[in-house]
């Protein structure tokens, strides 16, 4: 989560490991650190996701609704593939 980068122009999301970028192969905008990509805030949204997202996750097991888990890692359009294939 604290590798994340960004276009200052059209946002489009990068992992730093990934690219070597100095610009956005899409728009040419400069490539950022996220402002919201430093400890504190990483800790904020690992606690609101303990505090309010896995319980609601828990219930839903318990109600017997499926419940797929999708790496966030590749690409959106592989992404994408992936839920179409899990929901079809």
């Amino acid at each position: 989560i604290s590798a994340r980068l960004s276009c200052s122009v059209c946002g489009s999301p990068f992992m730093a490991q990934k690219y070597k970028l100095e610009s956005c192969p899409f728009c040419g905008g400069k490539i950022i650190r996220r402002k919201d990509d430093n400890i504190k805030s990483i800790m904020e949204r690992l606690n609101e996701y303990n505090n309010r997202t896995k319980p609601i996750f828990a219930e839903l097991k318990k109600r017997k609704y499926k419940i797929f888990k999708i790496d966030g890692a590749p690409a959106p359009y592989k992404i994408h593939k992936t839920i179409i294939g899990k929901v079809k």
